[in-house]
């Protein structure tokens, strides 16, 4: 998955999508477990938003970095 800086490939948005689907549902599995409430129709709403807002992080923060996972290209140090 070397895409390199600002670009992105197939595999970061098959990564991406991986990571928000994990994201929403443990979250949804998490808040769940803990009130004892099942999501009903309008929260489903709610989750698809945590899952699209995590994608959108998650390949954002690729299309920042390069394969070696610097910022910008720029070693941080």
């Amino acid at each position: 998955m070397n895409t390199g800086l600002f670009k992105l490939g197939w595999q970061d948005f098959a990564k991406g999508a991986l990571v928000s689907v994990v994201t929403a549902v443990l979250g949804t599995l998490g808040t769940s477990l803990s009130s004892g409430h099942v999501p009903t129709g309008a929260e489903w709403k709610s989750i698809g938003l945590l899952a699209l807002s995590s994608l959108v992080a998650y390949l954002g923060k690729n299309f920042i970095t390069n394969s070696d996972g610097t910022i910008g290209g720029k070693e941080v140090k």
